[in-house]
């Protein structure tokens, strides 16, 4: 097997070597944006149909224990979400990133993650996601509407911090539990074609920047 600085060609024994989950194959939801006009007329726009979207995920994934107290008493719980990071390459023409699903993978059901308002040049989602010693996770957002809930979130932390003067909330994310789905040669179309999933579910609270 060719590896080259912790990036491999050949994905045979990868995950024994290197710590990764073994992928799951993927049998969730298949959502087309043209679904969104089922919504119609009770949504008034595109970003009201995604946010009924994501009433009716909430309903579909809330368990009882996402109604229990903060992790401390000073942590708001705003609500649920589910974050991603895709993997992706051609057996014997691209390199597989091992380094970077090996940080993703090392997140744990319990860690705590914070969100963080950051450039578009940064992120193109204007925020982005750090693990608790400050590193930056390749993490986004699953669905649309977790986007929205972001985007929302990150403003309202914003718009406090312009008022103040300074920052003083902070957006945490506590680690519900992680998925890995993929498969190796699964695209009839391109049986070079490899891929990997890593799926986060998380608890978001707002806490006081002290």
């Amino acid at each position: 097997m060719h590896e080259l600085d912790g990036i491999s060609d050949n994905s045979t024994s990868d995950e024994e070597k290197f710590g990764l989950p073994q992928p799951k194959k993927y049998e969730g939801e298949c959502f087309n944006v043209f679904d969104y006009l089922s919504y119609s007329p009770e949504a008034k726009s595109l970003e009201e149909a995604i946010e009924m979207r994501g009433y009716e995920a909430f309903i579909g994934s809330v368990e009882p224990g996402d109604f229990s107290a903060g992790f401390d008493n000073n942590a708001e719980k705003l609500g649920i979400a589910e974050l991603w990071f895709q993997s992706t390459w051609h057996e014997g023409t691209s390199q597989r990133d091992l380094r970077l699903e090996q940080t993703v993978a090392s997140i744990k059901e319990g860690d705590m993650l914070e969100m963080c308002p950051c450039s578009k040049e940064t992120s193109e989602w204007g925020y982005l996601f750090k693990d608790s010693c400050g590193n930056n996770l390749p993490f986004q957002p699953y669905h649309d509407f977790d986007d929205i809930f972001f985007r929302k979130t990150i403003a309202s932390v914003i718009a406090k911090a312009i008022v103040a003067g300074k920052p003083v909330e902070r957006i945490r994310c506590r680690v519900k539990g992680c998925d890995c789905f993929g498969e190796d040669g699964g695209v009839p179309v391109d049986p070079t074609f490899n891929w990997r999933v890593y799926s986060c579910r998380v608890t978001v609270y707002k806490t006081s920047n002290d």
